[in-house]
């Protein structure tokens, strides 16, 4: 009967060990799920922070490329440099007027404050950087942070159509485009509206001619093979280009106008009231001598002497001379005479993104 007790006496200890064990391990279990189920929760907070943070980049980096595609500046070849220039800091105040911007949903934010620029400065000529940095904050408090930088490149202004071994590109002879046989012949004065090339001088005297491309075709030569006799109402309109394979002489009041490119090979000696108004580009390789009260006028680029160097010694309109004003229906050149190619800076879509 002892024994019996003392058996029974085991087995009750033997179950209360289990009893323990196993409660041992339920709790083990137990705090092992809460702890994954913590981790799983705060893995899923930092997930959610990060994506609001890579929202607020994309939402910032947008701006920046709506900013860069609507901003456009206008630059005139001999004004490149100082155009450009005033370009990068307008457009560098553009990106800096985007200022910061937060957005929340679903309990979550991002706050992206204001970029980080460099190549701003005075004197900068490279590309411009932007950095950004957001910060994305999940609902439960978790916060992330993503930075990403962007790089905005200058417009290339072309100053010159420049061959490095010829130099800039000056107006060609112009080329007949009528389908007529060109006139070789002394024109009579008045509207020819052709193709005229003339071998020799062209003496104006008392007479308006107007042509649609025109050729003094000869050596180039200092002396004059386009004159004017000094007498009011001496004028020469050129519908296209003007080529002048020597130079140019007027005693006073002749007027030239030429709505294509001039080209002259020699000197240009200008007497009182003269009047040379070029709304294309203008080449003139010998000297030039103007009397106080003549006016020479390019609203394209001037290029004088041998080397063909670029002069803006001309592109401010003086007005018109006495005697040679609305003789032409073209535009005025106080309208043209600014006008300049746009440019816009391009931005590389390309996001240099660190993940902290």
């Amino acid at each position: 009967m002892q024994r019996l007790n003392n058996e029974k006496g085991y087995a009750l200890l033997f179950v209360m060990l289990l009893v323990v064990l196993f409660t041992i391990l339920g709790l083990g279990l137990l705090l092992m799920n809460a702890n994954a189920s913590k981790q799983f929760s705060l893995k899923e907070d930092q997930v959610q922070a990060r994506h609001y943070a890579e929202m607020g980049l994309l939402h910032y980096q947008a701006l920046v490329e709506e900013t860069v595609e609507l901003y456009k500046f206008t630059a005139t070849q001999t004004g490149a440099t100082t155009a450009l220039s005033k370009s990068r800091q307008e457009l560098c105040t553009k990106i800096k007027n985007i200022g910061s911007i937060q957005k929340s949903g679903d309990g979550s934010t991002y706050k992206v404050p204001l970029a980080g620029l460099t190549g701003c400065s005075t004197g900068d000529s490279g590309k411009i950087t932007v950095t950004m940095k957001s910060t994305g904050i999940a609902e439960s408090g978790t916060t992330k942070l993503v930075e990403g930088s962007m790089e905005v490149t200058p417009p290339t202004i072309v100053v010159t159509e420049a061959n490095p071994a010829t130099g800039p590109a000056i107006p060609a002879k112009p080329i007949n485009t009528t389908g007529q046989a060109p006139i070789t012949s002394y024109p009579p004065s008045g509207d020819v509206k052709g193709f005229v090339e003339i071998d020799g001088p062209f003496p104006i005297q008392r007479t308006s001619y107007h042509f649609e491309s025109f050729i003094i075709n000869s050596l180039p030569s200092n002396n004059a093979l386009l004159a004017g006799g000094g007498n009011s109402g001496d004028t020469l309109k050129i519908e296209k280009d003007l080529y002048i394979g020597g130079g140019v002489y007027s005693n006073n009041f002749i007027c030239i106008y030429v709505q294509g490119n001039l080209t002259i090979l020699g000197n240009v000696n200008l007497g009182p009231y003269s009047l040379i108004l070029v709304y294309g580009d203008a080449y003139i390789k010998g000297s030039i001598t103007t009397n106080p009260n003549a006016k020479i006028h390019v609203i394209g680029n001037t290029y004088i002497g041998a080397s063909k160097t670029l002069t803006t010694a001309y592109k401010s309109f003086p007005g018109y001379t006495k005697n040679c004003e609305s003789i032409v229906t073209w535009p005025d050149p106080v309208e043209v005479a600014q006008t300049g190619k746009v440019y816009n800076w391009s931005l590389n879509n390309k996001l240099n993104t660190i993940y902290h």
